[in-house]
């Protein structure tokens, strides 16, 4: 009744060493190998995120003028003023103001922010990121 099973072919003390060899789980030189590309990469998403929070939030404040009646008819002084308040609001410190540009043509306005962010990553070595943002509005 309990009859024992046996295979088809015998197998080889050699063939059972081949297949030990190619059944061996990660070694620790690849365990350590996969944690520091998962720490470095996770170092470089921590670095790169807020810049893309930050331009999100320009992007908002550009959206914001939608919101403000007779926004073409505004001094340029003023649609900056009303931008750089909306940054504040939302915390965004580090983007410099300059490359803030306000520009009316023919009934439209047109407004642009586009920055750089220098992210370091190690000493000399830099990850740069271009940002462009666009707002236009036309005079009825």
């Amino acid at each position: 009744m309990d009859e024992v099973v046996k295979p088809d072919r015998s197998v080889s003390e050699g063939e059972l060493m081949k297949m030990s060899r190619h059944q061996k789980g990660a070694s620790l030189y690849n365990i350590l190998i996969y944690v520091v590309i998962i720490g470095l990469s996770a170092a470089m998403i921590l670095q790169v995120v807020p810049a893309y929070i930050d331009n999100a939030s320009v992007k908002s404040a550009l959206e914001s003028l939608d919101n403000h009646v007779g926004i073409t008819g505004k001094s340029k002084k003023k649609i900056k003023s009303i931008i750089r308040k909306q940054l504040t609001v939302n915390n965004v410190r580090d983007i410099p103001l300059e490359h803030l540009k306000v520009q009316k043509k023919k009934g439209k306005l047109i407004v642009t922010f586009d920055y750089d962010k220098k992210i370091p990553i190690a000493q000399n070595m830099f990850l740069l990121i271009e940002f462009k943002n666009k707002y236009e509005a036309v005079s009825h």
